[in-house]
């Protein structure tokens, strides 16, 4: 078996691939997501889920799902964002607001789907709140792991 060459840098380091960055990434959010997951299936009454096969599952879906929204409302706003005039602009919040807030239920759906009783919201509005109530907990934790992360960094010298 040959073992290929990898590039280093003077300090012994080695060179991410992009392949690799996104490795890291995706598996960092996975598990910051099942985290949260798990904390809200173990202390809310209205998040059940009945292992954890399932909610490292769920935590995919989710993460691939509220993927897939931001990317399309980033495309949806660069198309209005390009047209003049107020219409556009009106046009872009209501299809931001209604793909960012309606796409969560189109998730909410899809985990029903895929894993029917095996993972159930319950409380007010059929347990839309309790799912509301974790994306919101997922996004805050993946911001506040975010901040905590770029504060670690060296700052650009921007002379």
């Amino acid at each position: 078996m040959k073992i290929k060459h990898r590039e280093s840098l003077d300090d012994g380091s080695r060179i991410l691939t992009n392949k690799q960055r996104l490795f890291v990434g995706y598996l960092n959010a996975t598990l910051l997501y099942l985290t949260v997951l798990n904390f809200c299936e173990e202390y809310w009454a209205w998040v059940n889920i009945k292992s954890f096969t399932i909610s490292v599952l769920v935590s995919v879906l989710l993460l691939f799902g509220l993927m897939l929204l931001i990317k399309v409302e980033k495309k949806t706003a660069e198309y209005f964002k390009s047209k003049d005039g107020m219409g556009p602009k009106v046009m872009r919040g209501i299809s931001s607001y209604i793909l960012l807030v309606g796409g969560k239920f189109v998730i909410m759906g899809a985990i029903a789907l895929v894993f029917g009783d095996l993972v159930t919201f319950s409380g007010p509005f059929h347990g839309a709140i309790a799912f509301v109530g974790v994306v919101a907990a997922i996004l805050a934790a993946d911001g506040i792991a975010k901040r905590i992360y770029s504060s670690l960094g060296t700052p650009v010298d921007e002379s």
